[in-house]
Formats: structure tokens, sequence, C-alpha cells
């Protein structure tokens, strides 16, 4: 009936109940979180594209789950195996170079992955400038 299902949110938010939304991804068999590999160098260039990254997945429902790299393949390794316990839908890697181990685990997952700004191989999509064109340009300039 519509007027529990009113009388029942109603209850739910005024004692400040708050979605499960791992246990909704999993009832519904998908997720809605996406991951992000970022290194731990600071730079202007990864604070961008995480803040229009943001805003994307904000628009489209999902959650953004940003992660940071460290150069310790040990810690690369679990940061990783951690992400992807959180059955996450893709794995955006920013400006990462994976080892081989890294590498082989990611592969491994069934998550969708997508490299930013650093082609890996040919079996990982690549999201990258045309730096020629760009040279051009300045060289033009």
């Amino acid at each position: 009936n519509a007027d529990t299902a009113v009388r029942v949110r109603a209850i739910a938010t005024a004692m400040g109940y708050l979605k499960n939304q791992s246990a909704a991804d999993l009832a519904q068999k998908q997720s809605h979180v996406v991951g992000v590999l970022v290194p731990t160098e600071h730079t202007n260039f990864a604070d961008e594209i995480i803040k229009g990254m943001q805003a994307k997945a904000h628009e489209l429902n999902y959650e953004l789950l940003v992660t940071f790299i460290e150069s310790d393949e040990v810690r690369q390794l679990q940061t990783v195996q951690s992400l992807l316990s959180r059955q996450v839908l893709a794995i955006f890697m920013l400006a990462i170079d994976p080892s081989d181990a890294l590498l082989e685990m990611l592969t491994r997952s069934d998550v969708q992955l997508i490299s930013i700004s650093n082609q890996l191989n040919t079996k990982i999509p690549s999201i990258s400038s045309d730096n020629y064109a760009m040279m051009h340009q300045v060289v033009d300039f």
C-alpha cells in the first residue's frame, strides 16, 4: 500500500536510517561504485580529472571511490585487492604505471579497466591527450 510506504519512509527518515548501498547493489547484482587509482604524488592535473569524474558520477547516480597508489608494490597490491573487494563496477587508473603483478591482478578481475593518461597495453582502453597535436600548437604559436 502506498500510504504504508510513505509512513515507513517518514519513520525511517526521522530515525536517521541510511540505506545500505552495498547491500542494495548486492541484491540488484550491479554495483554503482567506480574505483579510481591515483598516484600519491599530488598534481593539479589529477585534481581536475577527479573533480570532473566526481561530477559525472554524481549526475549518473554512481559513487566514486578514490584510492591512492604508493610506489611500494606490496602496498599497491593490498590497495587494489581492497578496492576489488568492494565489488566496483570499473577501475580508472589515473597516470598509473602498474607493475606486472599489479597489472595481472587487475586484468584477472572481472572489473572494467580504463587507463587515463597512460596507454598500458592493447587490452586496456586508455584515454589520453594528443601530445603530437599539442606540440604542433605550441610550435605554431
